[in-house]
């Protein structure tokens, strides 16, 4: 019985440590912008003007940086 909870302990803990990884520099928050409203290489410089204040749990840029075309989140200046 006590090997099942090690096999239950060890699927759950590579689960969640896996399930937190993000693509080249985005980091993983419980609370991103929707998709349609981050900054991007392609909208910097007409950014979404209206969005709805909701949270989306996963992988993303931080507020100061916009995501290339390549999946990195990079300064506008890099755009």
């Amino acid at each position: 019985m006590r090997f099942l909870l090690y096999i239950f302990v060890f699927f759950f803990l590579a689960a969640v440590a896996l399930g937190n990884r993000c693509p080249g520099n985005q980091e993983y928050s419980k609370c991103h912008q929707p998709v349609a409203c981050r900054l991007t290489c392609e909208n910097y410089q007409n950014p979404p003007e209206v969005c709805i204040a909701l949270c989306v749990e996963g992988c993303g840029c931080p507020s100061h940086l916009a995501l290339n075309s390549a999946g990195n989140c990079v300064p506008t200046s890099q755009c």
